[in-house]
């Protein structure tokens, strides 16, 4: 059966939420950290298991250049029984990464729009500590903020 009726707003942001119709760039991984991934957590190629990207989740130690993508919500992820949010990634497990395009995603300190993007020590997306810079560690070199965010927030994020 086809779909005859469409929502003329757009829901609610959530983590993890591709953002437009802009042009965008999303793979297939394979999760391949022993802890878990989360929705909307900026990853790094850790290898290659069958053809496929194995990736990790990223931390301020991350080489700049070895910053692949932000994990995008699906509906394939299963939901929890008790809090209906989804659950966290686990190893071995298929995973989409947007490497180009925008994402709404949960930031670890306070953003404005046009920051450039960083990952903290705790894996948690920030803004960096120089615009300027590129290709230090943990910096996102091709991330800028659309929106402006204070900690735990949802902010958009642009990868180009």
């Amino acid at each position: 059966m086809s779909q005859t009726t469409y929502n003329k707003e757009m829901g609610h942001a959530v983590e993890g939420m591709m953002a437009d119709s802009s042009l965008r760039v999303v793979d297939s991984c394979v999760s391949s950290d022993s802890s878990d991934l989360s929705i909307g957590q900026m990853v790094e190629v850790d290898a290659v298991k069958a053809g496929r990207a194995a990736v990790k989740g990223a931390t301020s130690t991350t080489a700049a250049f070895e910053m692949w993508g932000i994990i995008v919500d699906s509906p394939e992820y299963t939901l929890d029984d008790t809090s209906g949010a989804r659950q966290k990634i686990k190893e071995k497990t298929i995973c989409n990464v947007m490497r180009k395009g925008r994402i709404w995603v949960k930031v670890g300190g306070a953003v404005v729009i046009g920051n450039k993007a960083a990952v903290n020590s705790s894996g948690k997306l920030t803004a960096a500590s120089s615009a300027s810079s590129y290709g230090t560690a943990g910096a996102i070199d091709n991330g800028r903020y659309l929106t402006s965010a204070s900690s735990g927030k949802l902010a958009l994020l642009e990868l180009f």
